[in-house]
């Protein structure tokens, strides 16, 4: 098993555009920030989105215009789309409750105690370690 980088997953989760974050699911599917929207730009070149249109705190797209997807991917997308609107909340959650038992462990083996009950993570790091 390899160790976590709470540090690198803090950092990524820092540099992310602030939370919280929705999965609007419809003709296409989104990952909006909270205050996503989409803009019309009076810019003179209607027809041209990229010049005309302009979205803030829009995370991901998928299944516009420009292509479209079958049942099976939009599902599966629309499911990932989902996971990743939560995963903006839960990442720093689960970070903060691993360092929070990381420090209740390290402060019962300072004192030189057995922590009082084995977890299932102890059991399966400790077979992987070879020393079940």
């Amino acid at each position: 098993m390899t160790e976590l980088d709470l540090d690198a997953l803090e950092a990524l989760a820092s540099a992310a555009t602030e939370g919280p974050w929705d999965a609007d699911i419809g003709t296409s599917i989104e990952v909006n920030a909270g205050t996503a929207r989409t803009q019309w730009n009076e810019t003179g070149d209607v027809g041209i989105p990229a010049r005309s249109w302009r979205t803030t705190d829009r995370i991901l797209e998928v299944g516009n215009a420009e292509f479209e997807l079958d049942e099976a991917d939009y599902d599966q997308v629309a499911a990932d789309a989902e996971f990743i609107a939560a995963s903006r909340e839960a990442v720093p959650a689960l970070i903060a409750r691993v360092r929070e038992l990381e420090a209740q462990r390290d402060a019962v083996l300072v004192k030189g105690e057995e922590p009082m009950v084995e977890t299932k993570a102890d059991t399966a790091l400790d077979e992987a370690d070879g020393r079940s």
